[in-house]
């Protein structure tokens, strides 16, 4: 009798739900604890588990069977024990069972592990309905770094896969060329059968089969600066990628995710089959995740954290890490120390920065100076330079579109952790420009301290206490450390003064208010100082005393006085020096003395604006111009009296 033996067949296991869990919670501590807060690749679980990226795959679908010695090696890479509740044996199913034709058609690339994935299920059923119920062809996943666009795109393939008969997600993280590109997505879509690497193949495979192509960080092949938004050289190929498959009909879906939209993408949103999500931060997702790691607080103080970095989930992955090993996991002690920006978050931002073209820059500089919401108009004014209203409208689209600043009703402002970037940056660097004994004249537009105020002395009273607060005493406590003394620092900013005056007289800008308000602020006495032929601009010259301070020749149309009179159109020095005479909004012709700023006449007459006002040579009579019925009035510059008012010819100016 021959003995015949038959191979048991080897029944395999899968996760159960208990096991799922705590195999996420455990990826997720060790994303934040050793990985920078960044969801682990399945290449980098591969190379922490020594299991292949297959093997992964097949363990987190809980539903294809693996045998348990995997799940041993998986679960002993995070330093958990695999105990008997952690799996499952189903009928039916063993550990060597052929994975299924959809999944045979994947190819997830440098994808992060999102079996850890917290809320966006809005966001991912529009997407889901925008790509199975509304064919788009081609959609883009736009928003600021950290905010969870890689994530979503992968969530969202995972959850549609079944619908294509190809999926593949790629990174353009090392941006390469799109021939480079195509190299690698042409074969796969053609199960091997085409290797052209061109467009027209690329859109043969998207006829023939359903397919569904991610490409995931396309910001890395625009160009930076004053070109934003361009492709970069040699990347141009780029811009008819997205247009064929926009214009062109087949089957499948491109999804894009990108910081920042490039202006060809823009001009393809009237197709119907075009869509751009912008996406915001997460309230489930951020909340979700402060319970997952552990810290301790209130439900009020968890609310903040959240909102101060702006329901970002990176950023409140750096900051958790931070928390727990700075503050033993306490979030009030982290709050109370009142510092958001640093390490990691501030690496974040930075780079969103470096990319901005010099108005864009300048823009964002302002609305961290001016504090609070701020109108087009009031931008408008504040911008040094030549802006037209077309560019600058155009450069807070582009901000918008890449989620730096917050928009409402027609007014704009900064995200909290954004404005503490931009106004660290806006004091480092004109601390450098203070410092530096070479600075150049006239200044360069891209020279801080005569771009944008420190302070604006005209602004509401807690507002200006804010910027003395938050810009001009962190800024003079940083030049005392760079420059060693109160007297070095002063020596610096008469040594500008005076290189405007001898070089540059009368150059516009806020260099001269700047000036004012440091010296102001450092306690020295301006008596007898010369800003003459200097542009003082948000200068602050309220309550300091002013004796024999020169004057002559200054721009102080936008400077705050001893009292507030609406703002002044036009001013003018007598000719001994002695007074300043000022016309404004408010009806009124206003004289002060120089020694002391003090206000001396206010002339009443006038029943519209003051446009203009001049003094006669002698400095006995002074001229004002108005659009009431009189136009212009003569007035006794000692007594204060009206001398005459003269009617001229307003239907001819």
């Amino acid at each position: 009798m021959t003995k015949l033996t038959q191979k048991r067949k080897r029944r395999g296991v899968v996760l159960s739900p208990l096991g799922l869990q705590r195999l996420q919670e455990a990826q997720e501590q060790a994303a934040i604890t050793a990985n920078r807060g960044y969801a682990y690749t399945l290449e980098q679980l591969s190379e922490l588990t020594g299991l292949s990226v297959r093997s992964i795959t097949r363990l987190q679908s809980c539903k294809i069977a693996v045998d348990r010695q995997t799940l041993e090696e998986f679960f002993r890479a995070f330093n958990l024990n695999l105990t008997e509740q952690d799996y499952l044996q189903p009928e039916g199913i063993s550990f060597d069972q052929p994975l299924p034709v959809n999944l045979i058609a994947q190819d997830w690339g440098e994808a992060p592990d999102v079996s850890t994935f917290y809320g966006r299920s809005a966001e991912l059923a529009t997407l889901t309905n925008w790509i199975l119920q509304d064919n788009c062809r081609l959609i883009g996943i736009i928003g600021i770094g950290g905010v969870g666009k890689t994530a979503l795109s992968v969530k969202l393939a995972e959850q549609i896969q079944d619908q294509f008969t190809y999926v593949i997600w790629r990174s353009l993280r090392n941006a390469p060329p799109l021939e480079t590109l195509l190299a690698e997505l042409i074969p796969f879509l053609s199960a091997q059968q085409q290797t052209q690497a061109d467009l027209s193949t690329f859109l043969q495979c998207l006829r023939n089969h359903r397919c569904l192509v991610v490409l995931d960080n396309a910001e890395t092949l625009l160009e930076t600066g004053e070109r934003s938004g361009q492709y970069r050289p040699g990347y141009e190929a780029y811009a008819e990628l997205l247009r064929v498959v926009a214009e062109t009909r087949h089957q499948s879906c491109l999804l894009v995710t990108t910081r920042e939209q490039c202006a060809q993408a823009a001009q393809l949103e009237g197709n119907p089959a075009v869509r751009d999500l912008f996406l915001k931060g997460s309230p489930e997702a951020s909340c979700t995740l402060l319970k997952a790691v552990a810290l301790t607080g209130s439900e009020a103080q968890k609310q903040t954290l959240c909102e101060r970095y702006h329901y970002n989930p990176l950023a409140l992955k750096i900051v958790a890490t931070t928390i727990r090993e700075l503050f033993g996991g306490d979030i009030a002690l982290f709050l109370e120390q009142n510092v958001t920006l640093f390490g990691d978050v501030f690496d974040l931002i930075e780079q969103h920065y470096n990319r901005l073209s010099l108005l864009e820059k300048q823009i964002m500089l302002w609305l961290a100076i001016d504090r609070e919401w701020v109108s087009f108009a009031q931008l408008q004014a504040d911008l040094y330079g030549s802006a037209s209203p077309i560019q600058l409208m155009n450069a807070l689209q582009r901000l918008q579109g890449r989620s730096l600043m917050e928009t409402h009703a027609g007014q704009f402002t900064l995200q909290p952790v954004i404005m503490e970037y931009v106004t660290e940056t806006l004091i480092e660097q004109v601390c450098q420009e203070i410092a530096d004994r070479s600075s150049p004249v006239p200044l360069p537009p891209e020279f801080l301290l005569q771009t944008h105020a420190l302070i604006k002395a005209q602004d509401k009273d807690y507002i200006r206490d804010s910027q003395i607060r938050v810009i001009l005493l962190p800024l003079i406590n940083r030049l005392q450390h760079r420059l060693g003394s109160q007297k070095e620092i002063e020596y610096q900013l008469k040594q500008i003064v005076y290189r405007l005056q001898t070089e540059f007289p009368h150059q516009a800008g806020y260099t001269g208010g700047n000036i004012i308000n440091l010296l102001r602020h450092l306690q020295i006495d301006l008596s007898g100082s010369d800003f003459s032929y200097l542009s003082l601009w948000q200068a602050d010259l309220q309550d300091i005393n002013l004796h024999q301070v020169n004057f002559a020749h200054a721009d102080l149309s936008k400077a705050r006085f001893t009292q507030t009179f609406g703002f002044i159109h036009s001013i003018a020095f007598s000719p001994d020096g002695q007074l300043l005479a000022t016309g404004g909004d408010d009806n009124l012709v206003h004289l002060w003395q120089i020694a002391d700023g003090q206000p001396k006449l206010s002339l009443r007459g006038h029943t519209s604006r003051v446009w203009a006002v001049a003094w006669s040579p002698d400095g006995h009579v002074l001229a004002s111009g108005s659009e009431d019925q009189w136009g212009v009035r003569l007035w006794d510059a000692k007594t204060g009296n009206c001398l005459a008012g003269l009617q001229g010819d307003r239907s001819n100016p």
